[in-house]
């Protein structure tokens, strides 16, 4: 496992994945170091956290993460506190909601140290420095790649034929993932 130079790349971006953030493994401990060292030794470093990236960064930072009592997945409504909404303006009309495609078992019951809340329900979190943003949610899915994940994965989420059909008339709903995107990217040059 060999991690980026940081100093090399503009953003660095942990996306979504399966895994324990709070396990033990060689490598995932090895990861949330390399973070805190990013942190530590280049502090201008943009750090983006997607779904199961925005739960290992917390964990780093001394966050704890939950088990849900039952997945959420699909577009889903994200309720963003008053910072939230000055990140995201195009949300400010609609009253602080961003609808984004979530895909998740765990959620953040603790933030990391220094980490300000931008979503309700732990959602979303930006740091005290700017430099990492974290999304609970997935804005790199559309419906079919979400549907995809979801047909992958089914088994180890123990979802049921009706929770996933469920899910995926969800996944089919309009969404602001692209607007939040081009924020995302906007934000890595600020």
């Amino acid at each position: 496992q060999n991690h980026p130079e940081p100093a090399e790349y503009d953003l660095i971006v942990l996306s979504g994945g399966m895994v324990d953030p709070t396990g033990k493994d060689e490598w995932l401990l090895k990861l949330q170091e390399y973070l805190r060292k990013t942190v530590e030794h280049h502090p201008k470093q943009k750090i983006l956290g997607i779904g199961w990236g925005h739960q290992v960064i917390c964990v780093a930072f001394g966050g704890k993460v939950a088990r849900l009592e039952e997945a959420e997945i699909g577009v889903r409504q994200m309720n963003l506190t008053a910072k939230g909404s000055k990140m995201f303006p195009f949300a400010i009309p609609q009253y602080g909601k961003v609808y984004i495609h979530e895909f998740h078992t765990r959620e953040i019951s603790i933030p990391g140290h220094g980490f300000i809340q931008w979503a309700w329900g732990n959602k979303a979190f930006r740091n005290d420095a700017n430099t990492i943003l974290t999304l609970q949610g997935h804005p790199e899915f559309d419906a079919d790649s979400a549907k995809a994940v979801l047909d992958a994965t089914t088994a180890s989420l123990e979802v049921e034929e009706e929770q996933k059909a469920k899910f995926r008339n969800w996944m089919e709903r309009e969404h602001d993932n692209i607007q939040v995107w081009v924020r995302i990217l906007t934000w890595v040059n600020e």
